[in-house]
């Protein structure tokens, strides 16, 4: 079961990996960890925000589709959010 809905999720390609660890520190969920220094992504926690991808600096990493829902198209209730 996934965290959040997402049609994407972030994928390394592990011959480009340098296992600097740098998308860990960006990770929000901490879907990623060094294992034998390459980046290994646990995709029930990945909810493809892309913040790894846009990080790296090898660039390794891209997020590729994992489903076709549609995204909430209803009201969002911010009131007390300070907005």
């Amino acid at each position: 079961m996934r965290l959040a809905a997402s049609n994407f999720v972030a994928k390394a390609d592990q011959e480009v990996c340098t296992g600097c660890g740098t998308c860990i520190d960006y990770c929000q969920v901490d879907a990623m960890e060094l294992i034998n220094d390459s980046i290994s992504i646990n995709e029930q926690y990945c909810i493809g925000c892309g913040q790894c991808v846009s990080r790296c600096p090898v660039e390794c990493l891209s997020l590729v589709r994992c489903a076709d829902h549609e995204p909430w198209k209803g009201e969002y209730d911010i009131s007390g959010l300070g907005v």
